[in-house]
């Protein structure tokens, strides 16, 4: 789930966005790009990149645009006042460095947290898979795309050539899972199950020190 900002004032923003939070479930981040995701070492070395294999492009960002960022990060609905307060900017100037932010491609979007025990996926395990046949062709991520229990596919450096994430409701749907991922992807799996989670979804840690130099 995905809530983009809408447009018009900053005044309806705040309100739409009041409406989107109205639900206690959902806790709100904001999405952000990685900066370098390069994962595979064979043949999908192309899949370099931000994820869909695009090939990221480093930007500059400025102290106070850090700042925003990593506030953003950590509560996603923090609203333009809050941050013109935490920042010391006026609330028209968060505004506009927001809305710049999400046009360079610094903020991707606004994403639902999802409770995951509340709706009843209680099991979290890391799947990784290696093609059967080397020499078949390293088109798992499409094959496997369809079963929605994957919750995120990352391609791997190391002998597995594909690492998934998955939540299911139990064991027994796990294993049903791995049937169904080994079948469609004619792959052999080696899956270790999540006990717990100290945490995740941490806001970045953005630096001086790590400011990409790339293009502005």
């Amino acid at each position: 789930m995905i809530a983009q900002a809408p447009g018009g004032t900053v005044s309806e923003w705040n309100h739409s966005r009041a409406r989107i939070l109205a639900s206690s479930s959902l806790l709100f981040t904001c999405r952000l790009p990685s900066a370098f995701s390069c994962h595979h070492g064979g043949s999908a070395g192309a899949r370099c990149g931000t994820p869909g294999g695009r090939a990221a492009t480093l930007v500059r960002v400025e102290e106070i645009d850090r700042r925003i960022v990593t506030l953003l990060a950590a509560d996603g609905r923090m609203s333009f006042t809050d941050l013109a307060k935490v920042t010391g900017l006026s609330v028209s100037a968060v505004h506009q460095r927001v809305r710049r932010l999400e046009k360079r491609g610094v903020i991707r979007g606004y994403a639902a947290l999802v409770d995951h025990d509340a709706v009843g996926l209680t099991l979290t395990a890391f799947i990784s898979i290696k093609p059967i046949d080397p020499a078949a062709p390293d088109d798992a991520p499409e094959r496997l795309a369809h079963l929605t229990a994957i919750e995120a596919c990352h391609s791997v450096a190391g002998e597995e050539s594909y690492i998934l994430k998955v939540r299911v409701r139990g064991p027994l749907e796990l294993e049903e899972l791995l049937q169904q991922i080994r079948a469609a992807a004619n792959v052999s799996t080696r899956t270790t199950v999540v006990l717990s989670t100290p945490y995740e979804h941490r806001a970045p840690a953005l630096t001086a020190e790590h400011e990409p130099t790339g293009a502005d």
